[in-house]
């Protein structure tokens, strides 16, 4: 919520307006950086998937 309004978003930016794709993206790989996690961090999913039994 900003400033007691719904949005409607998920995340927003210091001016309480939704944020891009883009935004978000540099705040995870800052934070990663930060924490010192040595992985790729990438928007690429790397789970394996689950083939169905049956």
């Amino acid at each position: 919520m900003s400033r007691g309004k719904e949005t409607g978003y998920l995340v927003l930016n210091r001016w309480g307006t939704k944020m891009t794709p883009t935004a978000v993206w540099a705040v995870v790989k800052k934070a990663a950086k930060e924490a010192k996690i040595r992985k790729n961090v990438t928007t690429t999913p790397s789970v394996t998937p689950v083939r169905p039994i049956c």
